[in-house]
């Protein structure tokens, strides 16, 4: 195990990156590293979890002649699921990318 606990990685992890960086600065930035790919891939996920969500309930109810109100919860959860399981699928290059950004370890940017 690399760190003891979250205080110990907050601590060094700034320290190891001005270590591998050869200046021996201490580099706040390291406990943001992929930051801004997790924003880029987040707020789409968002939208389009929404956007599936309300579509699917819409269909469903015309479908089955009901307002969007009279649908059970069942069938709500199961719109939530599903969208949010199609709006992953989309969205997961983006979680690769922020996940090697944060776990590389060295000197230079991987991205």
């Amino acid at each position: 195990q690399k760190y003891s606990n979250m205080w110990d990685a907050i601590i060094n992890i700034p320290r190891e990156e001005g270590r591998q960086t050869g200046d021996g600065k201490l580099r706040i930035r390291a406990l943001y590293r992929g930051l801004f790919a997790t924003m880029i891939g987040e707020a789409p996920y968002a939208g389009l979890k929404f956007c599936i969500y309300e579509a699917m309930k819409k269909a469903l109810g015309e479908r089955w002649g009901l307002t969007e109100a009279q649908l059970s919860p069942l069938v709500r959860v199961s719109c939530g699921a599903l969208s949010g399981l199609m709006a992953v699928n989309v969205v997961y290059p983006f979680d690769v990318v922020r996940r090697r950004m944060q776990t590389h370890e060295g000197g230079s940017a991987l991205y």
